[in-house]
């Protein structure tokens, strides 16, 4: 039966190739190539478009092959020889199951001259709840958010990061979102003033970590408010990042003369029930060590006072005051994050454990 069927194949590629002149140009003029998929629901299923062609020269041509972008859309076309006035359809089918907002696919075509032309399709999914959630998962009334934290993780005092927030639109109206932040370090810009139905639009944050003047974890809310027409319904994110010195200003202001953290116990064992702990830190190096932050996530664990500048070769002291009823039940440990003007080494990390 495989030998039947590849005889078969063999016969129809000789019958096409002695239908259609060697060296055909073809030349062809497209009645609809391009299409719009205009606002469809998820919830109807795939649908289809068309695109036409008609066959302007002298010979025969035929459509050698088909092939859509991604796998979302499938392709159907006939191989057969299309004569000289002839019209020939493609037909594309998208599916938007779980592929919520806009789309924009295109589908290559290949004539049996070899040459070759693309069909651009577009279209927006408004999504099924289940879908929308599944992509974004955070609920801000009318619109719905890929994320509500958003961590720039370790940031240089001279660096800019930009993160995005994406936020789909439910609603069968557009609607004018508004994010704002309080701090003049963090500047939000969306990519479009409005969003219809359906739509996705993406919202950049830029932190200017050198507007901040401070060191250290830091978190920034920032307010989303989806309608203007409805200031009262508000909802809001958070912006969080670990900020640390630029270890090239710092080498610049010391002038040749660098100090050199130095802990000198890590991990530090802290006994039941105890209030007070204590890391001890020593300046090895030729300048002033001077402590710039004291973090830690911990609740039950804070720095009441930093140092003074540590001299170089001397060491200090860094209390910390421990609230026992804030600490987690069994066996614990936590960090903390010390952060100096070390240009070398200015994020140093420590370890506290009870076990």
């Amino acid at each position: 039966m495989h030998h039947i069927c590849k005889v078969m194949a063999i016969c129809a590629a000789s019958l096409l190739a002695a239908t259609i002149p060697l060296g055909a140009k073809a030349d062809i003029r497209w009645l609809e190539k391009d299409f719009d998929f205009g606002l469809m629901r998820e919830e109807a299923g795939p649908a289809t478009g068309t695109s036409r062609f008609i066959n302007l020269g002298p010979d025969p041509i035929s459509i050698f092959s088909v092939k859509p972008s991604c796998g979302c859309t499938s392709a159907d076309f006939s191989d057969a020889p299309l004569a000289p006035g002839d019209t020939a359809t493609i037909s594309y089918t998208y599916d938007p199951r779980l592929r919520p907002g806009k789309f924009e696919k295109s589908v290559k075509v290949r004539l049996s001259d070899g040459r070759r032309h693309t069909i651009h399709i577009s279209g927006n999914v408004l999504g099924t709840p289940e879908s929308v959630a599944t992509l974004f998962p955070v609920d801000a009334g009318p619109l719905k958010l890929s994320e509500s934290v958003l961590n720039a993780g370790n940031v240089q005092a001279d660096q800019a990061p930009i993160l995005f927030v994406n936020a789909y639109s439910m609603p069968l109206d557009s609607i004018s979102p508004t994010f704002r932040s309080s701090n003049p370090a963090l500047v939000i810009q969306p990519n479009s003033k409005k969003v219809g139905p359906g739509e996705v639009s993406a919202f950049s944050l830029n932190l200017n970590a050198a507007k901040l003047n401070t060191f250290g974890p830091i978190e920034i809310p920032v307010t989303l408010t989806p309608d203007p027409n409805k200031p009262e319904e508000t909802y809001t994110l958070t912006f969080k990042a670990f900020v640390t010195p630029d270890p090239k200003r710092l080498a610049a202001s010391q002038k040749g003369k660098h100090p050199r953290a130095t802990l000198q116990q890590n991990p530090i064992m802290i006994p039941t029930g105890a209030t007070k702990a204590y890391i001890q830190l020593s300046n090895d190096g030729q300048g002033p060590l001077q402590i710039l932050n004291i973090s830690t996530i911990s609740p039950a664990i804070k720095a009441d006072k930093l140092p003074k500048p540590i001299k170089p070769g001397k060491s200090a002291q860094i209390e910390l005051t421990i609230d026992p009823g804030k600490l987690p039940k069994g066996p614990a440990r936590t960090q903390v994050e010390i952060i100096t003007n070390d240009p070398d080494h200015p994020h140093k990390s420590i370890t506290l454990t009870n076990q």
